[in-house]
């Protein structure tokens, strides 16, 4: 829950192009200052585009996860800053994908609770909905993950193993320093996030949160030089700020109310 209000700088105008890697990439080109509120902030805008405060937000079995632990990602402040080192390709990209399959795996199999919208009219979790569209990417996703224990001659994968959940972490990204990874698990995941166009402000709600992490200038830098470590690096952020790993970090119980 956000506890003040901010004005925020957000693209205006935003351009998207397949990349040489297969998949679509955005270029900020324009911006324009919008003050954040509750009225003018769209319904499923992501409501953290500031600092986080340092409540615990995390929704682990009391047992938790060895990589939250090791990590220290229980509290938001320390997801936000794990973020910002992502981007800034200072963290290891075997934690990255680890991370980025328990969110994933936590947004599949526990339901986000729903609430009623400021219209009464409907019912809404803030978070992105499970649809046909993207159920079968997840699952497709984690069925690869899963389908590596079975592959003895794969030995970076049994490296990788999750011993808690039995899932081989998806491997989107790879060293050094973040350089992208499997091309059709990229694919895939561009496909998990937001449409520009028939989902503009949920599409505008991620960027304005990796600028937030990044440093506006900073982004836009890295989105006119469109490297390949930035592309799928930025891809894998924003995948995982759109699916609640900066609110709800890794989800493996049913989420209390």
């Amino acid at each position: 829950v956000v506890s003040a209000w901010t004005t925020l700088a957000v693209p205006s105008l935003l351009s998207t192009k397949n990349s040489k890697q297969g998949f679509t990439t955005t270029t900020l080109t324009t911006s324009t200052t919008l003050p954040l509120s509750p009225t003018t902030l769209p319904t499923r805008t992501v409501l953290f585009s500031m600092m986080p405060t340092t409540n615990n937000h995390s929704n682990n079995n009391d047992k938790d996860d060895d990589i939250v632990i090791r990590l220290g990602l229980d509290e938001n402040f320390d997801r936000w800053r794990f973020m910002q080192k992502l981007l800034d390709y200072e963290v290891d990209s075997s934690d990255v994908n680890e991370i980025l399959t328990k969110v994933l795996d936590g947004y599949l199999k526990y339901p986000r609770p729903k609430f009623k919208s400021q219209d009464e009219d409907s019912m809404l979790t803030g978070s992105p909905p499970l649809t046909e569209q993207n159920r079968p990417i997840l699952e497709t996703l984690l069925g690869v993950a899963n389908d590596n224990d079975n592959d003895d001659d794969d030995e970076t994968n049994n490296n990788n193993n999750n011993n808690n959940n039995n899932l081989n972490v998806i491997q989107a990204l790879t060293e050094p320093e973040c350089s992208p990874g499997n091309v059709q698990v990229l694919q895939q995941l561009q496909q998990l996030l937001p449409d520009p166009q028939e989902e503009e402000d949920e599409h505008k709600g991620t960027w304005d949160t990796i600028m937030e992490l990044h440093g506006r200038e900073s982004t836009k830098v890295d989105e006119t030089k469109q490297t390949p470590q930035w592309v799928a690096t930025c891809l894998v952020a924003r995948v995982l700020v759109y699916y609640d790993f900066l609110t709800l970090g890794i989800v493996n119980k049913p989420i209390d109310v």
